[in-house]
């Protein structure tokens, strides 16, 4: 018999009655004609099917905001003027992770 607790399905197995089973589950939107893409080449940033008006936020990995623009069309590409390394994107509730090379 298994039970839905939290996050989690809690139960005895018929071949071990006294082991508890936990499986994670995990809910995946697929991807859609409106989900916002970004996508990076070099120094290029490409995003696609953003909320127009929305504001582009790029944050160093320990939080510094190095780069903002407000975002006038769905699909906007543009040269970045940051150094090489690890980056934090962010459009609205959107966040990515991004390497410029």
């Amino acid at each position: 018999m298994l039970s839905f607790i939290g996050n989690f399905f809690v139960g005895a197995t018929d071949a071990f009655p006294s082991k508890i089973e936990r499986h994670a589950i995990r809910i995946i939107k697929p991807e859609t004609e409106d989900t916002l893409k970004i996508t990076v080449i070099n120094n290029r940033l490409k995003i696609e099917n953003a909320p127009l008006g929305s504001k582009l936020e790029i944050y160093s990995v320990v939080g510094l905001k190095v780069y903002e623009i407000k975002l006038q069309e769905k699909t906007t590409e543009l040269i970045v003027p940051i150094a090489k390394g690890y980056y934090i994107v962010r459009i609205g509730r959107t966040v990515r992770k991004i390497a410029i090379h």
